[in-house]
């Protein structure tokens, strides 16, 4: 979703001639790289906790 939203700024900026699509494309593109960490972040931790990733005992982080 963050990849079309991205694509859409840069076409309409590109057809208008305007620098503002381009500075809410690398905006978003900062977004997706912070939700990647938060993500990396959360896998490393449990796998850190667990000591294997094993998804079917992965009901530790319900609730």
């Amino acid at each position: 979703m963050l990849l079309a939203s991205s694509i859409n700024f840069i076409s309409f900026a590109s057809y208008y001639n305007n620098i503002d699509g381009w500075i809410a494309f690398i905006f978003v593109l900062a977004v997706a790289a912070a939700e990647v960490t938060v993500g990396l972040s959360i896998f490393l931790i449990y796998y850190k906790s667990a000591g294997n990733v094993n998804v079917d005992s992965m009901n530790t982080l319900n609730g």
